[in-house]
């Protein structure tokens, strides 16, 4: 069965965004594939999947399932996370099959890959900061989410 699910992230196509990605993915212990043109998955759609972040509702064509731009793997699992361009042209998205060995990836991540968005969201924002001369505070916090403070020199 496959389970083709697009998540809601902006990756813009410039340098600091695909550097962000990788340090997310280091952070992570996941392995960024640049330039990877596919990436595994169950391998044919059936069209028993139509949850709200189904891939094909969010505008990724089924025939386009299993193709990407970059790839991002999770070590010990057979299916990958394909970096794709987003259908409306302003970036890449993320998609992923999550049924059967996509569980390791929910697993690890999180419903709709959320500890990788976060992370994402705070290299972006370091990296922002840092070409701004900022000085950036990292804290964990107890619930999971991190505190970025940014301060000026």
């Amino acid at each position: 069965m496959s389970h083709v699910a697009a998540i809601d992230i902006l990756i813009k196509k410039d340098k600091d965004s695909l550097n962000a990605v990788r340090a997310a993915c280091k952070e992570l212990g996941l392995v960024f594939c640049e330039n990877q043109q596919t990436f595994e998955w169950f391998g044919r759609w059936v069209e028993d999947y139509n949850g709200k972040d189904a891939a094909y509702q969010q505008g990724i064509k089924p025939e386009d399932y299993g193709k990407c731009v970059h790839a991002i793997k999770l070590p010990n699992c057979e299916y990958e996370i394909g970096v794709v361009n987003r259908p409306d042209g302003k970036g890449y998205t993320l998609v992923y099959d999550f049924w059967g060995p996509g569980q390791a990836i929910v697993k690890a991540l999180g419903k709709g890959c959320e500890k990788f968005k976060q992370l994402y969201g705070v290299h972006r924002a370091t990296i922002a900061a840092k070409a701004r001369g900022l000085v950036v505070q990292r804290t964990a916090q107890a619930n999971g989410s991190i505190k970025l403070n940014i301060l000026g020199v």
